[in-house]
């Protein structure tokens, strides 16, 4: 049997590339506090059921279940070369804040300051498909072999 485990993503370019796949699970750890928080990214699709590559829902982990207890918190979107998140109703949870946060390191460069404060985790899922991540190349990159070949 195949042991599965998480993966870091320590560089920008991976992180990026993970996260706008379409489906991508991650965990963010707070270096200072210890906290953590669970996002899920899921691009839009286009009429074909492709990724559309400029819109993605987020949802957080609200609950127990780490498949199901996931609530729509917001959407990001891809704007002049840009990140931004959106939400309805403000943004004054910490979840939010983080990822915020988050995407402001990834618009302005600022991967290392990122890294020095918190961690970036996925769940050994491809960030695209969803499958169980075993080679550990892919565990490496957050992405299957033949997604990482049509992730944008």
């Amino acid at each position: 049997m195949t042991q599965v485990t998480r993966g870091e993503l320590k560089e920008l370019d991976t992180v990026r590339r993970f996260v706008t796949a379409g489906n991508a699970t991650f965990t963010i750890v707070s270096k200072k506090t210890g906290k953590r928080y669970t996002y899920k990214m899921e691009g839009k699709k286009d009429d074909e059921g492709n990724f559309s590559g400029d819109l993605w829902f987020v949802k957080l982990l609200t609950g127990p279940d780490n498949e199901g207890d996931f609530t729509r918190i917001g959407v990001v979107v891809l704007d002049d070369g840009k990140y931004s998140y959106r939400k309805k109703g403000g943004y004054g949870t910490a979840p939010t804040k983080g990822l915020l946060w988050f995407f402001k390191c990834i618009n302005q460069g600022q991967w290392p300051r990122f890294s020095e404060q918190a961690e970036f985790w996925h769940e050994a899922r491809c960030g695209r498909c969803g499958r169980k991540l075993t080679v550990p190349e892919s565990v490496e990159s957050g992405l299957g072999p033949i997604c990482a070949g049509r992730a944008g």
